[in-house]
Formats: structure tokens, C-alpha cells, sequence
């Protein structure tokens, strides 16, 4: 969970670096990977806290920062949390497919676009868009038993390379004075869940297969998520045949070869498919 300090003269006005050290102390858990670090520049105090793992019960635990100032006055400050025990739902269109309270979790199918504009096109000033009906969805909710929504960070990494995490950005774009909107695709393998929701997007790599994704949320078991990545739509046939001529002279009049039917990236096609030949 991300932890940011700040501090303030007797006016209010904000504080940046200053000269001592103050010290930061976790009661359990870590701090940036420590019990305790030191810090003297307010204008960029950030850190992780790390909670403790295989944590059965609410666990109450104070965060510390204390120091002295230059006038010798000794400042403190805590902050109250408490580490629960996580439930962790993952959803793939609007059903659940894995939850630490079930046993087992459903592998997902999902088709490949049917052409490259189904992913990506060129809008207005011919502007690059991302088309996110295209990119599949996992949302990961996080709660504790008594349903309290649990903040927390995800680590979420692909097994096989087919399916990318990360997020959809919307950058402005300033093309001759006019603000374009550009929908973008931004990889990214740690996730925020804030108020116990995260939305992870998987962006295809185009290549059709078995997938598995990777879900690692502290004080939790790794969370595996199958995917069936199925290839887009029929669009081309591939012949290959045994031999390329017939010599009528040796009697031979035929030959064996294979017919595959493949998508846009060349995938090939296992649903049914009627050929005219």
C-alpha cells in the first residue's frame, strides 16, 4: 500500500527539504523493504508499505515518523491501519471467474479481433486510437470478511506473452491548435487496487494459443488465470501440397497435401469452415 508524508511550517506553508533526518517505522510489516528508513525531503516522501504475510485475523499496526527539528523540538505523527485478510474476486465480463473462496477458477475464451482496425485505427487527423472494445477485461475487487473494500497493490504478469497487462490512458493532443483525444494502450505489471477496485487491461499480442496470467497480491497465494486465446476470423486458405508437378510418364495422377484455413495473422483456424474449391 503506498504511504506519502508531508509536512508544514507553523503556517501551513508546505515544507520540501530540509537539513535532519526523520525516521519512518513500521509496528509490522516494512517500509520500502525496511523496518524503518529515513527521510528529509517532503516534497517527494513517498513508499511502500508491505504488509505481513499469511495474516489470518484484522491486524492493527501503527506507521511512525518522528524526528527533531532544527529548534530542537521533537516532532512525531502515526498513522493507524489495519491489515485484514483479503478476499480477491476476479471478474471477466461481469461473472467471477476466480475468488479465494472457490476452489477452483474458469479458464476464459477469448477470439482475436477480426482485423487490425478492430484494434487499432485512425481517427481525426489521422490520429492513432486504440479501440478499447477490443481489449479484453479482468476487474479484481478486494474486501476483507466484513465486506470493507481493502486497498492494496497487484503485481499481474503474462505467462506466454499473448495477453500484455496494463491500462488504457486518454492523452490531448495539440494538432495545429485543436485538442485531439488519443485512447492509448500503457503496459504496466503493478496495479493499484484503490478502494478495492482495479481494472486490468490485456492487450493481444495477435497470436492465437494458451495463455495464463499471473495475479500476485500480498498476504495472498499467486492467482493463475487461463485463457483460451482464440485466432480472429477465417480469412485466407494455405495449400500445401506433397509434390509440385505430376509426371504422367510414372503413372502418377495425384497427389496428398494439407489445406489449412488462417486468420489475419496467420492462425490457423479451428472452427468449422465451408471451402469452395
Amino acid at each position: 500500500m503506498p504511504i506519502s508524508f508531508t509536512a508544514q511550517d507553523a503556517y501551513n506553508n508546505p515544507i520540501g527539504q530540509v537539513i535532519e533526518d526523520y525516521t519512518i517505522s513500521a509496528q509490522t510489516g516494512t517500509i520500502a523493504g525496511l523496518t524503518s528508513t529515513e527521510v528529509n525531503d517532503f516534497s517527494n516522501a513517498n513508499f511502500l508499505y508491505q504488509a505481513p504475510e499469511k495474516v489470518t485475523e484484522n491486524l492493527p499496526m501503527v506507521v511512525k515518523i518522528n524526528g527533531t527539528n532544527q529548534d530542537g523540538k521533537l516532532i512525531t505523527g502515526e498513522q493507524k491501519i489495519i491489515v485484514a485478510k483479503g478476499i480477491l474476486n476476479v471478474s471477466y465480463a461481469n461473472q467471477i471467474v476466480f475468488s479465494t473462496n472457490i476452489a477452483q477458477s474458469r479458464t476464459i475464451d477469448y477470439n482475436l479481433p477480426a482485423t487490425a482496425n478492430d484494434l487499432v485505427s485512425t481517427g481525426t487527423n489521422n490520429v492513432v486510437q486504440v479501440q478499447t472494445a477490443a481489449i479484453p477485461k479482468i476487474s479484481l475487487t478486494l474486501q476483507d470478511r466484513n465486506g470493507n473494500k481493502l486497498d492494496s497493490v497487484a503485481n499481474v504478469s503474462s505467462r506466454y506473452g499473448l495477453l500484455m497487462p496494463g491500462k488504457i490512458q486518454v492523452n490531448e493532443l495539440d494538432i495545429s491548435g485543436n485538442i485531439i483525444p488519443q485512447t492509448t494502450f500503457q503496459a504496466q505489471g503493478n496495479i493499484m487496487i484503490t478502494d478495492g477496485v482495479a481494472d486490468i487491461r490485456l492487450y493481444p499480442s495477435l497470436k492465437a494459443g494458451k495463455e495464463e496470467i499471473i495475479i500476485n497480491v500480498p498476504g495472498l497465494d499467486p492467482i493463475r488465470i487461463a485463457f483460451n486465446v482464440h485466432p480472429g476470423a477465417a480469412s485466407k486458405v494455405n495449400i500445401q501440397l506433397d509434390k509440385d508437378s505430376l509426371s504422367l510418364d510414372n503413372g502418377a495422377t495425384s497427389t496428398s497435401g494439407t489445406i489449412s484455413v488462417l486468420d489475419n495473422r496467420n492462425n490457423i483456424v479451428s472452427d468449422p469452415t465451408t471451402l469452395k474449391i
